[in-house]
């Protein structure tokens, strides 16, 4: 691929897009133009984002006064997505960049990612160039790619470091004013807006516990029960407030529960599950260990458990959330041996569960190797779920799979409808 060629393409595209906004539009002075909604899937596509434009006469109209309060969520914006003038060529660079970053491993994907940003970064600095003399922009038009607000690195290189201190420092916790360096006060700034101070809060360690346990009960006292869930390990005081918002039917109760959870305090947890109004967020909260791996390594037998012992309403709210379809966090390769071991489980939904997981081409090359060969055995099974999710799994490792070509086109002629529209899908 040629990236130079890729970029100035994209640039002349956007500027001509902006520049035709502009003559339809003469009496608007753009204060910002904003890249959004662009949206990236690990190994799969890369969309490329929506152009923004807002105006001071839009802010003008809205806000009722000439002294306006500038808007930067380009989601808000009066034009939150401008036609392309050249929708066509717009059209081929996406495919020409998800060419590239699907032609080989999860390596190249992220590869093509990184410099995709880097383009974005560079364009955006190039339009602003452009027109920052231009009659119909401020004196301090900015143009940035508007990312998740969680990573300001991209919005930091795209906007002049002046401008960037001027009108988007509140949205960076590192610099953040705050009065005074008391752990207390520290922790009164940073509760006002908890979402946006996690990482702070967490480096306070112990100095954080008792104003979070005070934050449980409030409106986002979710985010207090994640955090508590990082400090509490081998904390009384953290354990004895979790247990007791639970019991009290506390509205953060499913955080809660999964904070209990994720402290290791099943045995406290299970009992709880005989009370029709707690059981939904102990089981969500256990379940949540066959999905999200950041705390924990994958292990079945709990949920095996209930599977066999539980009542048909926990039964159905297990399954409903391993389903196909559900959302899981990539395995780590100490994970394949429960993996296969799921594989062999007497309950459909974690044999469903295993097979979907051991789709991870991101366990690498070495691991392809044992996965491969048993979810190519799973394209056997006699049950077509099971079959028909085995061929998806496979699919996802993409190349890697190309031994397993021939059982998979078998699978064109298989008995089920669904495997054989599948099949059709993964062959088109």
């Amino acid at each position: 691929m040629d990236w130079k060629q890729f970029e100035q393409r994209l640039l002349d595209a956007w500027e001509l897009t902006f520049r035709k906004w502009l003559t339809d539009h003469p009496n608007q002075h753009v204060y910002a133009l904003a890249f959004h909604e662009g949206y990236r899937e690990l190994d799969q596509v890369i969309r490329l984002p929506w152009l923004a434009v807002n105006s001071l006469e839009a802010l003008q109209e809205l806000q009722g006064t000439e002294d306006v309060e500038l808007q930067w969520n380009p989601a808000d914006w009066r034009w939150p997505n401008i036609d392309s003038v050249d929708a066509a060529s717009v059209g081929d660079l996406e495919t020409e960049l998800n060419d590239e970053a699907n032609r080989g491993s999860q390596k190249q994907w992220l590869a093509t990612e990184k410099r995709f940003l880097a383009v974005m970064v560079r364009v955006s600095k190039a339009l602003r160039k452009e027109f920052a003399s231009d009659s119909q922009t401020t004196k301090e038009f900015v143009v940035y790619l508007s990312e998740e607000m969680s990573d300001l690195d991209t919005l930091k290189r795209c906007i002049p470091k002046r401008l960037f201190d001027k009108y988007f420092s509140s949205l960076d916790p590192k610099t953040a004013t705050v009065t005074s360096s008391s752990a207390t006060e520290l922790m009164q700034q940073y509760l006002k807006a908890i979402w946006n101070y996690e990482d702070e809060i967490l480096q306070l360690g112990d100095s954080a516990i008792d104003p979070l346990i005070a934050f449980l009960e409030e409106e986002h006292g979710h985010f207090a029960a994640d955090l508590l869930a990082q400090l509490g390990h081998g904390n009384t005081k953290v354990m004895t407030a979790l247990r007791s918002s639970i019991l009290e039917k506390s509205k953060a109760s499913g955080a809660i529960a999964n904070a209990l959870f994720d402290l290791g305090d099943t045995d406290f947890l299970i009992p709880l599950i005989a009370d029709p109004d707690t059981f939904p967020h102990v089981v969500r909260a256990i379940v949540r260990g066959l999905k999200r791996f950041e705390q924990h390594r994958l292990d079945y037998r709990l949920v095996e458990r209930l599977l066999g012992e539980g009542s048909e309403e926990v039964k159905a709210l297990i399954v409903d959330e391993i389903k196909p379809g559900s959302s899981f966090d990539d395995i780590q390769v100490a994970d394949i041996d429960e993996a296969f071991r799921g594989l062999t489980s007497e309950h459909l939904a974690i044999r469903q569960h295993a097979v979907m997981l051991l789709g991870c081409r991101g366990l690498g090359s070495k691991a392809s190797k044992r996965v491969l060969p048993e979810l190519a055995k799973q394209l056997q099974d006699g049950n077509a779920t099971i079959r028909r999710l085995a061929l998806l799994s496979l699919n996802d490792w993409k190349s890697a799979a190309k031994p397993y070509r021939d059982q998979m086109w078998a699978l064109k002629e298989d008995p089920d409808r669904e495997v054989r529209i599948t099949a059709t899908y993964v062959f088109e």
